[in-house]
């Protein structure tokens, strides 16, 4: 006979793959919608850097003005990244709204609503959106000024001349929006990482809202990592997922107290109720 925590192990496993597979489907939609928004986002940012990158033509290929190029550089790109600031919010406020929400119905679905459905006029809803919004634009911001730096600097270190530069830093952001990203490689471009990434942490989180709601309602909660477990797995998403079934309130052992542990992670996170002992 199979002991019954074995069948209730398995049993969990395929409720967490069922999960994470709903929650790639539910999110589909708002996932789409992002990626296009910073699909856009990135070729504006693109062509106001390249048309102003221009006026350093003179700088390129004279090694010895390496600090010089690299200097007057960086405030142009940072004015194209100001440009497109509001517009980059903007999507990325949307789409973590739609996660939020559907994060929050799942919750319910997964295990009762206790008597309370789930709203984005939550505080919790709230203050995510607003504190998220601008601070994940600003992350995805100070990434792209690395990258480009990178380019730039290496370009007037080994005396490239300004035409191959210039069409690095084009060849980047096509890499941004349209073609394949680096980074994680299931994922067709930076847009869509920066979709898949902001969406599904909303999601989670409005997930998470909702349990802590239910848990301060008076019932007693737990959650544990689920998801696939294969070669593309990291080492912290194999621990988390080792560790079972865990209070509500603690950490997994990665540090993260719901999924996402790394951009573009596919694991989420199943919660249910303590039954009392009888």
């Amino acid at each position: 006979m199979i002991p019954l925590a074995q069948i209730r192990e398995a049993v969990a496993i395929y409720e967490g793959r069922q999960r994470a597979t709903a929650r790639e489907r539910a999110t589909r939609p708002a996932v789409v919608r992002l990626r296009r928004a910073y699909q856009g986002v990135f070729r504006k940012q693109g062509e106001l850097f390249l048309k102003s990158f221009r006026r350093l033509r003179p700088l390129f290929p004279l090694t010895e003005a390496s600090p010089t190029a690299v200097t007057d550089t960086m405030p142009l790109l940072d004015l194209a990244l100001a440009a497109t600031a509001e517009e980059a919010q903007a999507a990325i406020e949307a789409g973590i709204a739609q996660g939020i929400e559907q994060g929050g119905k799942a919750l319910i679905r997964m295990v009762g609503g206790g008597g309370i459905s789930f709203n984005l006029a939550f505080p919790e809803a709230e203050a995510y959106i607003m504190r998220v919004g601008a601070a994940r634009v600003a992350n995805i911001d100070d990434t792209t000024r690395k990258i480009i730096r990178q380019i730039v600097t290496a370009a007037v270190e080994n005396g490239t001349a300004w035409d191959k530069v210039a069409k690095e830093i084009t060849d980047q952001f096509a890499h941004f929006a349209l073609r394949p990203n680096y980074v994680v490689s299931w994922l067709n471009n930076r847009a869509e990482l920066v979709a898949v990434t902001e969406v599904g942490n909303a999601y989670e989180e409005g997930s998470r809202i909702m349990a802590n709601r239910l848990s301060m309602a008076g019932l007693q909660m737990e959650k544990r990592w689920a998801g696939p477990n294969d070669d593309r797995t990291s080492k912290n998403c194999q621990d988390n997922l080792a560790a079972g079934w865990i209070p509500l309130a603690d950490a997994f052992p990665s540090g993260a107290q719901q999924p996402l542990d790394h951009p573009g992670c596919r694991h989420t996170a199943l919660y249910r109720r303590i039954r009392p002992q009888p």
